[in-house]
């Protein structure tokens, strides 16, 4: 995937170009058709996918109904796994993987969150990870910090800072 930055440099002022063109010859006194087309590829070019790993299912059901109108407007794409083991799977399905950004929880039965963390960082350095765990003890957010984790949430979840932070890498 691109980044906002990137899209507005190679595609924005070639679409604006096209648009001029339109505009100048009198082709279209209104190019509405060019500015939606030029909103639906840069929405398709920017979308972003982000991972939540976490051994309890209903976190999905959670995600999709806190977020269900970033996803609804294209903004972004989420994979579920429910390990870490399935988490590395779907992030190797794919090269280069499509994934920008994983919540993992940390207390997980198999690889804990923080194995999976350092498996990422280890094997894929530009993804970000956030953790999240039910427990706000400092052990685990320095720990989790330390190996290179972006974010620590902690249960119950506060999904507008949650929103805050895909805003974030949304605008990166």
């Amino acid at each position: 995937m691109f980044s906002l930055g990137q899209i507005t440099v190679a595609f924005v002022p070639i679409l604006s170009f096209i648009m001029a063109y339109f505009y100048k010859f009198n082709l279209s006194k209104k190019p509405v058709y060019l500015i939606k087309l030029k909103v639906v590829i840069i929405k398709q070019l920017i979308k972003m996918k982000f991972l939540v790993v976490d051994d309890e299912r209903d976190v999905e059901m959670l995600f999709r109904q806190q977020l269900r109108k970033e996803i609804r407007n294209g903004l972004i794409e989420f994979d579920f796994a429910f390990s870490g083991q399935e988490a590395l799977e779907i992030l190797k399905s794919r090269i280069p993987p499509e994934v920008l950004y994983i919540f993992s929880d940390i207390n997980m039965p198999g690889m804990s969150g923080l194995e999976l963390l350092q498996k990422v960082k280890s094997e894929f350095p530009k993804i970000h990870v956030s953790m999240i765990s039910a427990y706000g003890d400092i052990e685990n957010y320095d720990r989790a910090i330390k190996i290179g984790a972006k974010g620590f949430f902690t249960k119950p979840l506060d999904f507008s800072t949650i929103k805050q932070e895909i805003q974030k890498m949304i605008n990166t």
